[in-house]
């Protein structure tokens, strides 16, 4: 205990809190409840802030984890933080800043004792619009059209915003005519949840009653092409109160053939490729032109996000596809999301 619990006191800590379903009560506007699953899912990895924090910080849990589990990342050489159940939680201890996964309506309520008691306390409430996918779609539709190389992703894969269920379904016919793959989205879904693809027309009577619910409960949908994806990437970034953007580097995250998130690879991002598109992303004369691309993205976005009103991390997911001429090509935003990201977790690792 003594070996995995020793902290500095040099300064008031910042105090972590893993709230992973932000976009689910972001979606009901409110803190709202949620299935079991993603109950277990806050529970199981509420440690993960240990990796984002230093000694003189806190993580707020469900259960402290094991000393000898931490002495284990202690002898790894990790310095941790240290780990306070809600239950232990003293509202007057003077902290420096509330650090939350999201700010969002959950980390509002489980903070707003601190909030209440310290008036140096303030969430960096982030506008709810920015964690919508439509936000992200127009911020895609103005970079696409200001950059255009062979390389890049054509302004047809930015998706579509629609309103209402005919002009939903008139969009995925539209996609369907030219022989595409079509995936529908809920404007608020995170880890690739919130999304149903049309791969063939068995699949148009369930996408319909999907889209219906979705757009019942979040108003809009947004459809657009399903790619062939061959490459998952997203670079991470930081909004300084300044309006600055620091960005911390571009990692790569692996999905399953739904497109829903599996993890994020630690160390180099494009190990275990094959020749062909480490050709297409490193090839002779070619430089580093997708991660230099995504770089000068991600201090766009950065931008956008800051005259928004966001300030804190955020991660701007991209993908390596292969178009239709067996080409492959960089969508640099296929979405932003204004909150820490596992990539963070990954690069401080």
């Amino acid at each position: 205990a003594l070996q995995a619990f020793s902290h500095s006191k040099g300064r008031s800590p910042d105090l972590y809190l893993f709230n992973p379903s932000a976009e689910v009560h972001l979606a009901a506007g409110r803190s709202t409840k949620l299935p079991n699953a993603l109950i277990g899912l806050a529970s199981d990895l509420d440690t993960l802030p240990m990796f984002l924090g230093g000694r003189d910080d806190s993580v707020l849990v469900h259960k402290a984890p094991r000393p000898a589990f931490l002495a284990s990342l202690r002898e790894a050489g990790y310095e941790l933080p240290s780990f306070v159940t809600k239950e232990q939680l003293d509202p007057s201890a003077p902290l420096r800043s509330l650090r939350p996964w999201a700010w969002s309506p959950d980390a509002e309520q489980i903070l707003q004792p601190l909030l209440n008691n310290q008036s140096a306390l303030q969430p960096q409430a982030t506008p709810r619009r920015c964690f919508a996918k439509s936000w992200s779609v127009a911020l895609a539709e103005r970079w696409s059209a200001e950059h255009s190389e062979d390389w890049l992703a054509s302004q047809d894969t930015v998706g579509r915003v629609c309103g209402d269920i005919d002009e939903a379904l008139s969009a995925v016919a539209q996609l369907r005519e030219t022989g595409a793959a079509v995936v529908i989205k809920a404007p608020f879904g995170s880890a690739g949840r919130g999304m149903m693809r049309v791969l063939s027309d068995d699949d148009l009577q369930t996408a319909r009653a999907w889209t219906e619910r979705t757009l019942a409960q979040q108003r809009e949908v947004i459809v657009e092409p399903w790619l062939n994806r061959v490459l998952d990437l997203s670079a991470q970034i930081t909004v300084e109160a300044d309006g600055k953007t620091r960005l911390h580097g571009i990692t790569r995250f692996v999905t399953d053939r739904r497109g829903q998130y599996l993890s994020t690879l630690i160390g180099d991002p494009l190990r275990d490729l094959s020749e062909p598109i480490k050709k297409a992303i490193i090839g002779p004369g070619r430089g580093w032109r997708m991660f230099a691309h995504m770089e000068r993205c991600a201090q766009s976005v950065g931008r956008a996000l800051h005259q928004a009103g966001h300030q804190g991390p955020a991660g701007i997911d991209a993908l390596v596809y292969l178009d239709e001429q067996e080409s492959y090509r960089l969508k640099p935003i296929v979405e932003v999301n204004p909150r820490y990201t596992m990539g963070h977790i990954a690069l401080r690792i």
